[in-house]
């Protein structure tokens, strides 16, 4: 290249533009969260396409150092803000999916990137113009068309709730659903004579709901719906004789304002229940005698989910999945010194890239699928699933394969299957249930902190980790390879330093799985009940078939009798989840 960097110089451009991120990362949540996100986002396309551009055109190593922080500082803002908009335009039951396309997305990125600067960097396009210059140009003005079209296309958002027990609408219903099959389960292991005389009140009241339903809480009006959103969503009418909006007016009226309207009782539109109803939906929030909402609890803050023990295990989760992505940009070198030519260390590689590039949106609509199944237990078994079996291809890769090219076709096979497999609990599985125990006003900030952890994890514990270990502990000699082509080194050496690497790769790829796959089982015993919490249940009561009645209100319960009146009237025939 024409800018003669020295290898530690270009490690210390990277290493600042990574620092850039992680302080970036919080400092953009945070604005996000209390800023129109629209704006938010498009200044950072704006300015780091610019930055981009400025890069493109200058030499001195200190500007460059300057750019590439700034230019880290911008890009930080991007990934919360779109994960955050997701999460606002898409249902809950198809989330999955969305965060596959996104990182396919970013797979199909690196992949073209590095083909394309592989071929072209040095290249002399023009007349001292070098391929890479140009390729950060397009980059850059991409960007900032990006930034503009950002501005004229997003239309404004609706105003997030900013209290916690406004949470999470989908929270809501994801908790009812689990109250639903655990009762399910429950009457249909029960005999006839037992389901009717734990049921028989709804077959006596068949005719008239109202007569024995359970009263209301004390000072709560469960599940309101906001007259505005109600409306907007065309759930009910919410006018009645007294004007009230989910007060003391009329009794039916009262029960059309409860989460039976949205999420049972038009199950034809269960669907609609993810897209823009954080912004009107309130999930247990204290009332005056007058019906009219209190003021937001004083625990609604930053640190509210961070008590919830499932967060911790999807950050940890996180952070484990990042160090095994760092880690295999030494993955090449590895394949280069079992005496494979270049380009046939670089197809694996690539492989491994176009297989996440279909498996990220496969895997996200698997897990959506699983989860209208078993609610939230189906998409932390389907992440096991994959977790165990990259361990596997792992395992078979570095212990198994003798490092001869001769094994080539099936390291290709292994590394297809890896790829595959790699990204379905980042977009199946850790962003859709974060996003049940996150408020919608913190949203941002949390995924900023998620990529604040993302960052640290294959800054410190990736490629740094592997390189520590190969040459401290597992004897890499660098000495006898330095300024060397691998294919030209002395073949005890060769062999030497393949020894070390693939046990420096063995331990940041197994350690971080297996405790990747620990957190994601933890999150079997630990989730339904954080859920729980999140919608104001009592926890205790989330994992057993007879809850309360009054735990998500009167519309919950309505919803429920339903269901027991149908297994009543078809008891022989057990129920399909909705």
């Amino acid at each position: 290249m024409d800018l003669k960097l020295q290898p530690i110089q270009l490690g210390l451009c990277s290493t600042v533009q990574t620092l850039a991120i992680g302080i970036g990362s919080p400092l953009w949540g945070y604005v996000a969260d209390r800023h129109p996100r629209k704006n938010i986002l498009a200044v950072g396309c704006l300015s780091w396409g610019i930055f981009t551009i400025a890069l493109a055109s200058v030499s001195e190593f200190w500007i460059i150092l300057i750019l590439r922080f700034l230019n880290g500082l911008a890009l930080s803002s991007v990934s919360p803000v779109t994960q955050s908009l997701i999460l606002d335009f898409t249902p809950e039951d198809r989330r999955g999916a969305a965060f596959g396309w996104i990182q396919a997305s970013q797979c199909v990125g690196r992949l073209f990137s590095a083909m394309i600067t592989t071929s072209t960097g040095t290249l002399e396009v023009m007349p001292g113009i070098r391929g890479w210059r140009v390729a950060f140009a397009t980059v850059g003005i991409l960007s900032v068309l990006l930034g503009l079209t950002v501005l004229h296309v997003i239309k404004n958002e609706a105003p997030k709730p900013n209290s916690a027990h406004s949470l999470t609408a989908e929270a809501a219903v994801k908790y009812a659903e689990m109250k639903r099959l655990k009762r399910r389960q429950s009457a249909s292991e029960m005999p006839l004579e037992a389901r009717q005389r734990e049921f028989g009140s709804v077959q006596k009241n068949k005719n008239n709901p109202y007569a024995s339903a359970p009263p209301p809480r004390s000072s709560h009006t469960p599940l309101p719906l906001t007259e505005a959103a109600a409306k907007g969503k065309g759930l009910c009418d919410v006018s009645n004789d007294s004007g009230g909006t989910g007060g003391t007016g009329a009794e039916p009226d009262r029960h059309r304002h409860t989460l039976a309207a949205a999420a049972g009782g038009d199950r034809d539109n269960r669907n609609n229940r993810g897209l823009g109803m954080s912004g009107g939906w309130t999930v247990g929030m204290p009332t005056s005698p007058e019906g009219e909402n209190a003021p937001p609890p004083e625990d609604d803050s930053f640190w509210k989910p961070l008590q919830l023990p499932s967060v911790w295990f999807i950050f940890i989760e996180s952070l484990m999945t990042s160090a095994l992505m760092g880690a295999l940009a030494f993955m090449t070198m590895y394949f280069q010194y079992t005496g494979m030519e270049d380009w046939k260390a670089a197809s694996i590689i690539g492989i491994s890239l176009a297989a996440a590039i279909v498996g990220a949106p496969v895997g996200g609509r698997i897990g959506d699928a699983l989860d209208k199944q078993r609610p939230i237990t189906g998409r932390i078994v389907f992440g096991l699933a994959g977790r165990l079996t990259q361990t596997l291809f792992v395992f078979v890769n570095f212990c198994l394969l003798e490092r001869k090219a001769e094994n080539y076709p099936i390291f290709l096979v292994t590394s297809l299957f890896g790829g595959f497999v790699f990204v379905w609990t980042p977009c199946a599985v850790d962003r859709p249930l974060l996003s049940l125990l996150v408020q919608p006003s913190k949203r941002v900030s949390f995924f900023a902190l998620l990529q604040l952890v993302e960052v640290a994890g294959a800054a410190l514990l990736g490629a740094p980790m592997v390189a520590v270990l190969a040459e401290w502990v597992f004897g890499y000699d660098s000495e006898g390879s330095r300024d060397k082509a691998i294919s030209a080194l002395d073949p005890q050496v060769r062999e030497k330093n393949a020894e070390a690497l693939a046990k420096g790769l063995i331990l940041v790829l197994l350690v971080p799985n297996v405790i990747a796959v620990l957190m994601n089982f933890s999150l079997l015993f630990t989730m339904h009940n954080d859920v729980a919490k999140a919608v104001g249940a009592q926890p205790e009561a989330a994992g057993t078939s007879g809850e309360t009645e009054g735990e998500l209100g009167e519309g919950a319960t309505d919803l429920e009798m339903e269901d027991e009146e149908r297994d009543l009237e078809s008891p022989s025939q057990g129920r399909a989840t909705d």
